[in-house]
């Protein structure tokens, strides 16, 4: 994929759109394999509402309040 460019995954339910950008995302681990995504920014959106399990209630509250977030551009103050 080159640099600043949008990405769509079309596909019939059930062949892995939701399962890619899990990985892609890191909310997933790979089976088997490895994953490199070489990218300073990625954006993602969830179909539905969706919590972290890893993450307490307060943890997937304070998300986008947390360091990583204002690395990858949410301001501080959000």
């Amino acid at each position: 994929m080159e640099p600043a460019r949008s990405v769509a995954f079309v596909g019939p339910s059930g062949c892995g759109k939701t399962t890619l950008m899990h990985l892609v995302a890191g909310i997933r681990r790979p089976a088997e394999g490895t994953l490199r995504i070489n990218a300073r920014r990625l954006s993602y959106g969830f179909l539905h509402d969706t919590l972290l399990a890893w993450r307490s209630v307060l943890g997937n509250v304070l998300l986008p309040f947390s360091p990583g977030a204002v690395r990858r551009g949410i301001p501080a103050d959000f």
